[in-house]
This record gives structure tokens, C-alpha cells and sequence, in this order.
């Protein structure tokens, strides 16, 4: 059970204080049993309001939405303070704002220079797209300049949808846009740009702090260009300042965007409010009645046995699964599991997990699909174990996509080995029948391990708490998930990705 509104809980603490104040002051057995039966029907209330719901499983839903390419300027003029706090960091924040306010839009990213390259291939996963940007490092980009011609061209590849979508955060550099219009129009692409600087401009400075001249010690000012609003209306898209609307532009974006129909997995829940509220109703009902001394003990007898048995023998099955577990009798283990009445991402986890150990990979792998999260340290950790369900059944794409956004999410030696590894087999089609057994084997796992040991297969720690979860919790799962941290908290790029976006940056002059 979980709650939609679960900060509303904290005023049971108001009622329940003001109610122990009155009952301080009765006199008589009937007023302090009113003030209780009132206490309870206000506790009720509260609970209701807060909105319990039980889940009732994953259904897939028919969804309309459309492909969107972003593309960020990560040149050196974006370090300009005009928009604060810099031009760049306005711009990411700005980005993960019209991604949040998306529904059912897929969107890939693209970052460039002088050259672009892909930091995130289309996909509608927001927990990873968030992920990358708080964690892209730019420290080691060299190229300094903005040239946008290869954002076309990789933008027509990325998007592929008749007509495409360009959203482009940049100050426009100096150029005119006249080559990138010919090819936005020759792939009925509409180029959104949004303006991130300022008509008058701002100063830039240099490695050491100080303000960057220009060959002839001038103060180099870097402003707006505006010939963003030519390319937006040369392609029939919409020029937006940088404080834009979110929403205003998905809205200009959705009036001509191709939409695309797909599925997507909706979380049914039933609510449990109803219950409750009829609950405090007769409370209500034998409070108010003259009668309450008699009617109280009978209420009791059926508010006490009210709350559900279901789930009450989920300690004895996590037990037994947990025991089967250590012994690696795994078929047992998983039988137990499934008793369980919970349908939490912990039992899900330990169920695909134990499918995963007797062999089921495929079973396991739409098992890991079914647990949604915003936690980046668990997504990273389920696109590992997809990673290794698809190689194991010999899906070597899925497999190599799935280590990547692994890696987006977390870096581990695991999951670079085994993306290395598929890369190799997924390039060599004899190979497709060694079911990716040269990948390092094992899925990450919140099962506990004796004395903290390290999970199989896991660079992470998932440790469990001393106390234990609760019924419909397994013991196997960790209260407690900690996971290793890197010395650094930003991911920087790829080698190939740095050599890439710093292509002709040894030739540069001027570049702001």
C-alpha cells in the first residue's frame, strides 16, 4: 500500500494532540470514549484524504507522442554570464524543464561545437535524460567555436519520423544558417532555436579567469545572433527567448509534429479511501449516539479485525525464499517469492533475479521491465541485469543499448567489459550462438549477501538494514541501498566523443 498525498499524514499528530488535550479534561467514561471514537474518526479522515491505493498490476496503454532532437551548445561562448548562472547551465536547466513537461514525447540529445555528436539517443526515459545532464562534464572540450551544419546532419539521422523536430539552445555564433536551411528543408525538419543570450551580450573569460581579448586587445563581447529568428522562420518553426514556456513550446511543437502511436506500461492502482471513509462514518454515527458506552465494545469487536489478513504470512514466505536462496536451491526460492502479496520493485527485483539464476532470462528479462523508478541508482543497476538477459539470449543490440544507459547512469567496470564485449559479438554474427557467455555473467542483486560480502556480478553494494522491511518486504531486499561512488560526481565523455566534438579545433581563430 502506498499513499498519492502522503504528506497530508502528519496532521494525525494535530487531531491527536487536540484530542489528548480534551481527554485530560473528561469527567465521565462516556465523554473520554466519545473523545476517542472522535480521535479515530478524524485519524480516518486524514488517512483517506492522504489517498491509500493498493497496486493491481501493469497494463499497457496506447499512447500518441512525437520525436524530438535537442541540441546544446557546449561551445566556449555558453560560459557567458548574461544569463545566469552562465548560458550553459540556463540552457540544461531549461532542457530537463521541457522534457519534464512532456508526457509521451521521446527525445534524443545532441551536443556540439564545431562538431556534434549524440549524448543520448532517442529514447523516453526521463530518469536517464535528467541523469545525463546533471552529470555531463565539459571541462575537457577544447573546440571553442559553434558550427551547426553536423546537428543537421545527425538530426535527420536520429529522428525518424517524416517530419522532424529540432529544438536548438545556442547564442547562434556568427554564422547565417543559409547551408543548414537548404538541409532542414530538404528533410522537412522545423528548427525551434532558443535564444540563450542577450541582445547586448556578455564578457567571456579565459582558463585563468581573466577577461578573453581578441587579436587586437579588444574585450570580446559575445551576443545573441539574430539570425536564429531567419532559421526558425526559414524552416517554419519558432524562435523562443530563454525564458521560454515549456509547455508553450511542446504545444508549437505537437500543432505540426508527426505523432506516433506506442505503448507504454501504466501502474493500476485501487483506491482505498472508500473503506475508511464509511469506517469514520459509523464512527461518527455510534460517537454521536447516546448510546456510546454500550455500542463501544461491540465497535471494537469490528474495528479491530478491520485491516486485511492478506499478506500476513509474507515474513514466512521471505524467510523460506531467503533460506532457499543460500542454498542456491533458486526454483524453490522463486516459488516462495512469488506468495508474496506485495508488488513492490523489491519482490519484483528478487523475482527476476532468481529467474534470471534458474535460467528463465527471458521471463527475467520482462520482469526487470515492469519496474518503474526514479531512482538513477536502481535504473542504472536494471538496464545492467537487461543488459545480461540480452546476452544471454543472444540479442546482442538490445544488450549493447542497455549497458550504455547503464553507464549514462553510473559508471562500472562491468558494464564497460561487458558493453566491450557485446560490441565485439554484435559485430560478429558467427558468434550469435554463444549467448553472450563471454559476458561477464550475473545480474546486480539486492539480495543480501553473509557479512556484507559483494553481490556476484556487481561492482555495487546493496547492503541490508539490521531492522527488517515489513511484511511484503523481502529480508533478501535492501533497506538500505548504498552504492559505490565514483571520485567524480560528473561523467565526462567517451574518447571517442571528445575526439569527435573537438574535431578542427587546432584551427580555430576568433571562435567567439
Amino acid at each position: 500500500m502506498s499513499f498519492l498525498f502522503p504528506q497530508i499524514i502528519w496532521l494525525a499528530l494535530l487531531t491527536s494532540w487536540v484530542a489528548w488535550e480534551f481527554y485530560k479534561k473528561a469527567s465521565t467514561r462516556v465523554q473520554r470514549a466519545k473523545i476517542l471514537i472522535f480521535n479515530a474518526v478524524a485519524l480516518l479522515l486524514v488517512v483517506a484524504l492522504a489517498q491509500p491505493v493498493k497496486p493491481s498490476g501493469i497494463d499497457e496503454v496506447d499512447i500518441q507522442g512525437t520525436e524530438i532532437v535537442i541540441a546544446l551548445d557546449l561551445s566556449a561562448s555558453m560560459r557567458a554570464t548574461d544569463i545566469m548562472p552562465s548560458r550553459l547551465e540556463a540552457a540544461k536547466s531549461k532542457i530537463k524543464a521541457l522534457i519534464a513537461a512532456s508526457r509521451h514525447d521521446r527525445f534524443a540529445i545532441l551536443g556540439f561545437t564545431s562538431s556534434a555528436i549524440i549524448l543520448s539517443p532517442m529514447t523516453d526515459d526521463k530518469v536517464l535524460l535528467f541523469e545525463l545532464f546533471d552529470r555531463l562534464n565539459t571541462d575537457f572540450i577544447v573546440s571553442k567555436s559553434t558550427k551547426m551544419q553536423s546537428v543537421f546532419d545527425l538530426a535527420t539521422k536520429l529522428s525518424l519520423i517524416d517530419a522532424k523536430q529540432l529544438v536548438m539552445f545556442s547564442d547562434g555564433g556568427d554564422e547565417d544558417f543559409q547551408a543548414e536551411i537548404a538541409l532542414a528543408r530538404a528533410h522537412t525538419m522545423r528548427v525551434y532555436p532558443v535564444g540563450m543570450a542577450t541582445t547586448v551580450g556578455g564578457t567571456l573569460k579565459d582558463d585563468k579567469g581573466a577577461l578573453l581579448l581578441d587579436s587586437q586587445e579588444h574585450i570580446v563581447i559575445s551576443a545573441l545572433n539574430g539570425a536564429l529568428k531567419n532559421l526558425a522562420a526559414s524552416t517554419g518553426g519558432v524562435f523562443f527567448e530563454a525564458g521560454f514556456d515549456p509547455q508553450e513550446l511542446l504545444d508549437r511543437i505537437h500543432d505540426h509534429a508527426s505523432m506516433v502511436a506506442s505503448k507504454s506500461k501504466i501502474e493500476q492502482t485501487v483506491p482505498l479511501f472508500y473503506g475508511l471513509a464509511a469506517l469514520a462514518l459509523l464512527l461518527f454515527m455510534v460517537g454521536a449516539s447516546s448510546l456510546v458506552h454500550k455500542l463501544f465494545p461491540v465497535l471494537l469487536l469490528v474495528v479491530l479485525p478491520y485491516p486485511s489478513y492478506a499478506g500476513v504470512l509474507d515474513f514466512y514466505y521471505d524467510a523460506q525464499s531467503q533460506k532457499a536462496y543460500t542454498a542456491a536451491h533458486y526454483e524453490k526460492a522463486y516459488a516462495y517469492a512469488q506468495k508474496l502479496t506485495a508488488n513492490t520493485w523489491q519482490v519484483l527485483y528478487n523475482q527476476a533475479h532468481l529467474l534470471y539464476k534458474m535460467g528463465e532470462y527471458d521471463q527475467a528479462r520482462a520482469t526487470y521491465e515492469r519496474i518503474a523508478t526514479t531512482s538513477p541508482e536502481l535504473k542504472a543497476a536494471l538496464f545492467y541485469n537487461l543488459g545480461n538477459c540480452y546476452a544471454k539470449l543472444a540479442l546482442f543490440s538490445q544488450a549493447r543499448s542497455a549497458y550504455a544507459k547503464s553507464l549514462m547512469l553510473h559508471r562500472s567496470q562491468e558494464a564497460l567489459d561487458n558493453l566491450a564485449m557485446i560490441t565485439y559479438l554484435y559485430d560478429k554474427p558467427e558468434m550469435s550462438n554463444s549467448g553472450g557467455q563471454n559476458a561477464k555473467d550475473g545480474t546486480k542483486d539486492t539480495k543480501a549477501t553473509q557479512k556484507g560480502k559483494k553481490q556476484e556480478g556487481s561492482n555495487t553494494d546493496l547492503q541490508q538494514g539490521q531492522a527488517q522491511s515489513g511484511a511484503g518486504a523481502s529480508k533478501m531486499n535492501a533497506k538500505k541501498r548504498t552504492l559505490t561512488p565514483t571520485p567524480d560526481k560528473s561523467v565526462g565523455l567517451s574518447s571517442k566523443q571528445y575526439q569527435t566534438i573537438n574535431k578542427g579545433s587546432y584551427n580555430e581563430k576568433n571562435p567567439w
